[in-house]
């Protein structure tokens, strides 16, 4: 159990938070910027399904390390990258490790307190794991600037080194024996009619579930996005969006 809180503190150390606008707009312009960004998030969705079946196919553990293992690649090309192309490498390369790494990581959670009997804690353990990802992610993000005034190549560097550790300490985890959801297609295609029947049993939940949908995407392309271009665009160097992106 412990490995896993190992995993989450290192695959969280990303210095590339406060630096990869200035990155990408060092070589491309910003229309091409935000096709960037659509290409992670597109990929991410549409590989979402495949890399479901494969975790239950080759196994948790396995889709783990597979995916932290291609976003450290992925921080290697876009530290690289020195043109649109370069960077949609990236960008594609980013989408399918956060696809890989999305769900199979509380499911590989859940799966190994369930096997000793301890699933009731998966909330509490999930909870510490957030801290612990949080701890990770607010001193890469202040150390992010730093490193990219010394050299422009540092923050991916480091991120990409980082990300490897937690990819090789995930093979130190064991495989669960249990399998708490097993994929299939029917399986899945049935879960997804009974999230649509829920979102539209009444008029509250409709118009609730609306709300949620479009504050959560304005917000969250806000935070993501927008605000690391508004800051480069209203002239603050690197260590400054380092120091503020970390308090947030």
């Amino acid at each position: 159990m412990r490995w896993l809180y190992v995993i989450e503190f290192f695959s969280a150390l990303y210095f590339m938070i406060p630096v990869w606008v200035s990155m990408e707009l060092t070589y491309i312009s910003l229309s091409q910027l935000t096709i960037i960004e659509i290409i992670i998030f597109g990929s991410q969705l549409v590989l979402e399904l495949p890399t479901g079946a494969f975790a239950d196919l080759l196994g948790k553990r396995l889709t783990v390390f597979l995916g932290n293992l291609i976003t450290a690649v992925s921080m290697v090309v876009f530290g690289l990258a020195h043109s649109f192309e370069g960077f949609v490498a990236a960008a594609l390369l980013i989408g399918l490790g956060s696809a890989l790494t999305s769900g199979a990581k509380e499911a590989l959670l859940y799966d190994t307190l369930k096997q000793v009997g301890k699933e009731d804690s998966f909330d509490e353990v999930s909870s510490k794991q957030n801290v612990v990802f949080q701890s990770g992610m607010a001193a890469a993000t202040l150390l992010g600037g730093m490193l990219w005034s010394i050299n422009y190549f540092y923050p991916a560097l480091f991120t990409g080194i980082f990300v490897l550790v937690a990819a090789a300490v995930t093979l130190l985890v064991t495989e669960p024996d249990v399998d708490s959801e097993v994929f299939t297609l029917s399986n899945y295609i049935k879960q997804t009619k009974q999230g649509f029947k829920e979102v539209f049993r009444t008029s509250y939940s409709t118009t609730l579930s609306f709300f949620y949908a479009v504050v959560g995407a304005i917000t969250f392309s806000a935070s993501v996005v927008f605000s690391k271009i508004v800051f480069v665009e209203m002239m603050y160097s690197e260590s400054q969006m380092g120091v503020y992106f970390a308090v947030v």
